[in-house]
Order: structure tokens, then sequence, then C-alpha cells
């Protein structure tokens, strides 16, 4: 997790990210990716932020990726309820494909 905001706390927040960094060994080194592994969404409920993921392998092998997002139905600084959203890759690296429903 990370994020590219400046100035108070819900700026912070409001620009949080899911990324990955990889290493053969957690001393590292490390190689971190420049992109977010899951982004927000344009348009839908979780356009603000994405963040706190936890990822496992399912049982036919892809990894399974759930994640607390927040969508724009109300005003900002506050944006609308926090909500838990899953989405799917071939591998943790992504690129993590998110099942879209209409939460408006």
């Amino acid at each position: 997790m990370g994020n590219h905001g400046k100035g108070d706390w819900w700026n912070h927040r409001n620009n949080q990210r899911i990324g990955v960094a990889v290493a053969d060994s957690p001393a590292g080194p490390w190689q971190r990716f420049d992109k977010p592994v899951l982004d927000v969404s344009k348009n839908s409920w979780d356009c603000i932020m994405t963040s706190n993921p936890a990822c496992c392998k399912t049982p036919d092998g892809r990894f399974m990726l759930v994640y607390k997002a927040v969508s724009d139905k109300e005003p900002g600084p506050f944006y609308g309820p926090v909500l838990l959203g899953v989405a799917f890759a071939d591998s943790p690296l992504g690129p993590f494909t998110i099942d879209q429903c209409d939460c408006k």
C-alpha cells in the first residue's frame, strides 16, 4: 500500500493505491513496480481509493485479492462508504481484474 497524496490526512487516505514489490529475500533488494497492481476504477464504486490488500491463491491456481475501497457517493473529503472488493489475477503481480457491480 502506498499513496501519492500531499497535505492533510484525508488527502493521503483518498490517494491510497495497492502496489507490489518483490525480492528473493525479506532483506532485499526489492524490485518496486512503478504502477499500482490495483488502481482505482473510473466512475465506479472504488473510484476514490484502494487499500488494505489481502491476497491468496485459490484452488484453481488464480490469485484472489480482497481490498478496501471508497466510492464518491457522498461529498469529499469523506466521500462514500468504505466497501470491500474482490479482484482476480493469474499471478500475484497482476494484472487484477475486478468484478464490477452497480453499488451507487
